[in-house]
């Protein structure tokens, strides 16, 4: 799987642990792109807002989403956790 940068509206990239593609079942055979990112307990606040701005879709392990969720509350980060 071939990394690439996702654009943040600042215009800096930033890099997704993984990035999947799905064909989607219509006539316009559109793919869709969903970049993956493993957040840790160990990421910033700049960190975690910089991937929820660039669209990635983050995922944690259940001992590490408790504080992440309260690292993304406390810097109004909008963004879905997902567990692992």
């Amino acid at each position: 799987m071939r990394r690439r940068k996702a654009w943040t509206e600042s215009g800096s990239g930033q890099h997704p642990h993984s990035r999947s593609s799905n064909r989607f079942e219509n006539d316009a055979k559109e793919i869709e792109r969903i970049d993956l990112e493993l957040a840790t307990r160990e990421y910033r606040s700049q960190g975690l807002a910089a991937k929820a701005q660039a669209g990635f879709r983050l995922y944690a392990q259940h001992h590490d989403m408790d504080r992440l969720r309260r690292v993304m509350d406390q810097q109004e980060i909008t963004a879905r956790i997902f567990a692992l």
